[in-house]
């Protein structure tokens, strides 16, 4: 049993390759249509896919990354990270999961990434990445930190410790990892 805070979300023994938007939204508008699913995603103003089935809400960032990127977007999540409501502390916890995974995506993902991030009760990142994709089981089912000789397997340890949640979709055409910190709700007028 586990006893790490963050609940193991993956598609254990599945393939979820992530596909083209347009090949992904088909596939779940076919699942609609069947009833195995209520919700379809949406797409921005601009005909970028918003994140991931379910979220109809426009991201606050969306971009595209390289390792030329990453010190501008690691700062606007932490400002987004505090504008959404999250402590100092927490805001911090989550921009560091988020530089951890984008830093894996360049790394290991074919060097760019694209990054969506949105708030719902929870402040909420995804990452994509076009990489060969690898077995995304014992990153999740971890509960020791990798030996501190180990070449790797640090980030998304850390990434999973820090955030609520986290979801990885990985196989032969890239990477999806998600990851949120719930927002705590403002405290009513007192008065």
């Amino acid at each position: 049993m586990l006893d790490e805070r963050t609940p193991i979300s993956a598609g254990l023994g599945v393939d979820r390759s992530p596909e083209p938007a347009e090949a992904e939204h088909s596939a779940l508008l076919g699942q609609i249509a069947r009833g195995e699913l209520s919700v379809t995603p949406q797409k921005s103003s601009n005909g970028q896919r918003s994140p991931g089935p379910g979220i109809q809400e426009q991201p606050l960032l969306s971009a595209r990354f390289g390792a030329d990127r990453i010190r501008d977007i690691r700062r606007q999540i932490g400002v987004l990270a505090r504008r959404a409501g999250l402590s100092t502390h927490r805001a911090d916890d989550f921009t560091v999961a988020v530089n951890e995974i984008m830093t894996n995506a360049i790394r290991h993902g074919g060097g760019v990434g694209r990054l969506y991030v949105w708030r719902t009760a929870a402040l909420e990142c995804e990452v994509r990445d076009d990489g060969p994709g690898f077995d995304v089981v014992p990153h999740l089912t971890r509960t020791s930190p990798p030996e501190p000789t180990s070449v790797g397997g640090m980030g998304l340890w850390v990434a999973r410790r820090l955030c609520d949640t986290m979801s990885i979709s990985s196989g032969s055409s890239g990477t999806v990892t998600r990851v949120s910190i719930s927002v705590p709700l403002a405290a009513p007028p007192t008065g």
